[in-house]
């Protein structure tokens, strides 16, 4: 299984309309219309991710989630022949990297899930912090300037010492969390009978919104917690933790599967493997 290149794609998808969301080259008017909300946004993309990112003719993404699924998927050769991987929080890469790859473009994380090593992240990799509160920035600020740490105010304490290249950071423009958060979550909570409200969105779904703003194919792996019922199903592939870790979580686990499932059968994107 290899990706397909974006040559043969772009021939046999070729749009007269150029799309935002990962559709420029998808031939597919009802993806085009469920999507349309976002069309008024397709210039505001982060900037200075990698100019060699921005320059290719056409991108292929593939977003890494920390779902149990992708042990054993042996999935990690194909991975590293995207021209964007992006991973979330503290997915690890050393000791899957058979199963996850080894590249890494962008690492989405926010200072409690700041635990993963940055020395073991490709030395290419762009660490994009996202913001939810004033205290994330304050704590970016003091580990990059060396000041004086004040971890107060997180719901889990971040790392006291973070040693990383300066130079490797982003900040993840808000805009992002509006559109996963006001435009493709909260409007399916309101349409979900009995749905969770109260919601925010995960750094998964996050990731993918990054993901299909920046490229024209957009893969996903690692991605579909445990239903309810499995409860010896690990929810992440580094971790024991059941999916009863997440019965107090702010997600809205149906309600995102739900929205995946849907933009992959729109066309928009594809699981790499079984969604669960």
């Amino acid at each position: 299984m290899t990706v397909h290149s974006c040559q043969s794609v772009v021939q046999k998808y070729l749009s007269h309309r150029d799309l935002c969301l990962g559709l420029k080259s998808w031939r597919n008017t009802a993806a085009q219309s469920e999507l349309s909300l976002l069309h008024v946004f397709r210039k505001a993309y982060v900037s200075d991710i990698q100019e060699n990112i921005s320059r290719l003719k056409c991108k292929t993404c593939v977003v890494i989630g920390n779902g149990y699924s992708v042990i054993n998927s042996s999935l990690g050769e194909l991975i590293n022949q995207h021209d964007v991987v992006i991973r979330i929080n503290n997915g690890p890469v050393k000791g899957y990297e058979k199963d996850v790859g080894t590249k890494t473009t962008i690492r989405l994380f926010y200072p409690e899930s700041a635990e993963f090593d940055p020395a073991d992240e490709d030395p290419e990799a762009l660490l994009v912090l996202m913001t939810f509160k004033k205290r994330d920035l304050e704590w970016l600020k003091q580990n990059l300037y060396d000041e004086k740490r004040n971890r107060n105010g997180f719901w889990k304490l971040p790392p006291l010492i973070w040693n990383v290249d300066p130079s490797r950071v982003r900040i993840l423009n808000p805009y992002f969390m509006h559109v996963a958060n006001m435009m493709l979550l909260q409007p399916t909570i309101k349409a979900t009978p009995n749905a969770k409200k109260g919601t925010y969105p995960t750094t998964g779904l996050l990731a993918v919104t990054v993901a299909l703003h920046f490229c024209d194919i957009v893969h996903l792996a690692g991605f579909g917690y445990p239903h309810a019922n499995e409860t010896q199903v690990p929810v992440h592939y580094f971790e024991k933790g059941s999916v009863r870790v997440m019965s107090d979580a702010p997600h809205s686990i149906d309600v995102e599967r739900a929205i995946l499932q849907k933009l992959s059968d729109l066309g928009a994107l594809k699981f790499l493997k079984g969604y669960r």
